[in-house]
């Protein structure tokens, strides 16, 4: 067997599982030559159907996504691992993008955009265009030593037994980070990561603000513990400062309620509003008014996990000492919702 695709699954609604298995039944790759691993966290009758073909189905105790995919890996019988999700429609290709550009001597990142359907939401487009879901833009096709906080494992290949080595993911990190821990642990050993864009898994998750903001208090707890484990890829002050600038001393119900009057309009018009940022290390600015309140929550509540896994951690001395002394205030800047940009005002803030 040249491939297993381990796909971790906590089922809610079987339809798009269903469609993901379909579009595996039609990629431009050799039915025998891989096999479908769903590993789920729990028993769930309902997977057990799916198991046909290449499509095996296995069991644990609920654990968490990180316990899951290391069974999946564990009982996989290919050479190579494409970790995955139940959420990841594969392009007919993928697999032979994933073969032609990964020697086998490092790791292989494919390319993760909102399924076509999706991609007009305002609040997916966000995500996708330098938000927060994934960080493409800042990589280019090809690129070689990717660095290890793109360790995205929707779409990340690598040979197995590399992956059983490092005994894979963290069990104690369940969710949020569990990637990007290994990928600094495979960094850190000189193992190379690379970017194939043309590797495309279609991503068929609709989010919302609401949801999706729980989702960012989950990855700040995460990437505290994170960083107590590897403290010179993530600084705990560094986290805190952030937290200056996006959680403390901030109001933010004003901005979500803001939220709903501009997705309630029309595209055109949604994009005549602007938010004026006063204050500023650039001095006043301008910026898409959606864009502007789509980020700022997001972050409040990323570093709003980090602020009370710190405290939990640390506890309530070590934030006295290290963080209220020189926290001065709130630094939420003064912004003014304005319709259409004023032509004196030329930067592009975030």
């Amino acid at each position: 067997m040249k491939w297993s695709v381990v796909v971790p699954v906590k089922l809610g609604d079987p339809v798009i599982l269903r469609k993901i298995l379909s579009a595996w039944r039609g990629v431009n790759y050799a039915q025998e030559d891989f096999e479908i691993v769903l590993s789920c966290d729990g028993r769930d009758p309902r997977v057990e159907k799916f198991e046909t073909g290449n499509v095996r189905v296995i069991h644990a105790d609920p654990a968490g996504q990180s316990t899951a995919t290391n069974n999946g890996a564990r009982h996989a019988t290919g050479e190579n691992l494409l970790l995955s999700a139940q959420d990841i429609e594969p392009h007919p290709d993928l697999l032979r993008e994933h073969e032609r550009e990964n020697d086998g001597t490092g790791a292989l990142l494919g390319y993760i955009p909102y399924a076509p359907p999706l991609a007009d939401d305002p609040f997916l487009r966000f995500l996708m265009q330098g938000g927060p879901q994934f960080a493409f833009h800042l990589l280019r096709n090809g690129q070689e030593n990717v660095a290890p906080g793109f360790f995205y494992a929707p779409n990340v290949s690598l040979r197995r037994d590399l992956f059983l080595s490092y005994d894979g993911f963290r069990e104690d990190l369940p969710y949020g980070c569990q990637d990007s821990e290994l990928g600094i642990r495979l960094a850190r050993d000189g193992v190379p990561l690379r970017y194939n864009a043309d590797a495309i898994g279609w991503h068929w998750h609709p989010q919302t603000l609401q949801g999706y903001s729980f989702r960012q208090y989950r990855a700040g707890r995460s990437t505290v513990q994170l960083s107590l484990l590897h403290p010179r890829q993530v600084r705990i002050e560094v986290l805190m400062e952030k937290v200056l600038d996006y959680y403390h001393g901030i109001d933010i119900s004003e901005w979500e309620d803001q939220v709903s009057r501009f997705e309630e309009m029309s595209e055109r018009e949604r994009d005549r509003w602007r938010v004026r940022i006063r204050t500023g290390p650039l001095g006043p600015v301008e910026q898409g008014a959606l864009r502007f309140l789509y980020d700022r929550i997001t972050k409040y509540h990323f570093f709003r996990g980090v602020f009370d896994a710190i405290g939990e951690r640390r506890g309530k001395d070590w934030i006295g000492e290290h963080f209220y002394p020189w926290a001065g205030g709130s630094r939420r800047p003064q912004v003014e919702f304005v319709r259409e940009a004023s032509p004196v005002m030329t930067g592009e803030g975030r």
